[in-house]
């Protein structure tokens, strides 16, 4: 284990990001903490917020951009003495109300935040409504620049999945009660149903957008991806005996290869990578299929648990997030950051470059 970061008891970690070098979190009761993964640094940035800590992002820059609720952007960043100093950004076009907040949705990826409003009963919908305040909002908090969406609506029972900047995936019921999968992209905007999911499909958690597929847990056993065009199930990534809490796909690239014919390939290969953390504890890496390294949380030297389910038994919406070597994960007595040695040999990934991450 190369760090285990011990958190309040009762106030869960929300968002994690973490680079090479550096790794934040947020919590529900308003925990900033930062980390330097090189030099061991630890300390909290803010003890409590006014609301939870929805997302956060730091740039290599030490720039630190994080999500106060719907209410504004937190954004962090040191001087050249090493003296932190905090600013907050607003949400452009949107008075926050007791009634608003209470039906926002906040998403966030790297500097820009997406609020979107989750309509509920008739009454509230037309004072919603009435006053312009059901619009999608994305504000880009590194640049301060404001974009509005209107006519997006998100019915009472909707929940968003997943936030990429140019993409946002979610899955609402319609009139007849199905679950119906949609998607809107940004630029330029549209809007598609990805796929109708009756019962016998089962349950879906945990996407992510990868290229042009989805990858998703299902039926808390499985790794599967879906293709966004066809909406059918192309693959299974991994299968599980535990329960799967959560997962992260990235795309790395491949070095060449030598075919059958000892012909040497020159084109680069970009693979999907999922790693993934268990209800026993274990954290496997995937690739087309199969496990290409396993990490025991439990047997980590440096930290005593008497069982598995001392990480796990809360029943939180834990975080997984890798960067560089190095993979993060939330549980219910702190994050726990290991190093992983498949990320070594590959030399790391760098979730702030597409080239070798599309998430």
């Amino acid at each position: 284990m190369e760090w285990f970061i011990e958190t309040r008891f009762g106030d869960p970690i929300l968002c994690i990001d973490i680079t090479g070098t550096q790794m934040v979190h947020g919590s529900a009761l308003g925990q900033v903490g930062f980390l330097n993964l090189t030099t061991k640094e630890q300390f909290l940035l803010t003890e409590i917020a006014e609301e939870s800590i929805k997302g956060i992002h730091i740039t290599e820059e030490n720039i630190i951009y994080a999500s106060v609720g719907d209410l504004y952007v937190l954004v962090l960043f040191r001087n050249e003495s090493g003296e932190w100093h905090m600013e907050g950004v607003c949400h452009e076009g949107r008075e926050h109300t007791n009634l608003l907040c209470g039906f926002t949705q906040v998403l966030q990826h790297k500097a820009k935040i997406c609020l979107l409003v989750i309509e509920e009963d008739q009454e509230t919908l037309a004072s919603i409504r009435a006053e312009g305040k059901n619009k999608l909002i994305i504000t880009n908090s590194a640049t301060s620049e404001h974009e509005e969406y209107t006519g997006l609506i998100f019915p009472k029972f909707s929940v968003p999945f997943y936030y990429n900047s140019e993409k946002l995936l979610w899955m609402e019921r319609d009139l007849a009660g199905a679950r119906v999968l949609k998607l809107v992209t940004f630029n330029p905007l549209g809007h598609s149903t990805v796929k109708y999911l009756n019962k016998k499909f089962g349950s879906i958690a945990c996407p992510y957008i990868v290229q042009d597929s989805i990858i998703f847990i299902h039926e808390f056993k499985y790794i599967r991806s879906l293709d966004i065009a066809s909406g059918e199930i192309i693959g299974t990534i991994a299968s599980s005996e535990n329960e799967i809490l959560a997962i992260f796909p990235v795309m790395i690239c491949m070095p060449p290869s030598v075919d059958r014919n000892n012909q040497e390939n020159n084109m680069l290969v970009m693979k999907a990578l999922v790693i993934s953390v268990d209800k026993a504890g274990i954290i496997c890496l995937w690739q087309e299929g199969n496990t290409i390294e396993s990490i025991d949380l439990s047997k980590l030297d440096g930290l005593s648990v008497d069982s598995s389910d001392r990480f796990f038994g809360m029943g939180y919406p834990y975080v997984l997030k890798a960067g560089g070597i190095y993979i993060a994960v939330s549980t219910d007595v702190g994050i726990i950051v290991v190093k992983s040695e498949y990320l070594k040999m590959i030399g790391g990934i760098d979730p702030l470059n597409n080239f070798t991450n599309t998430i």
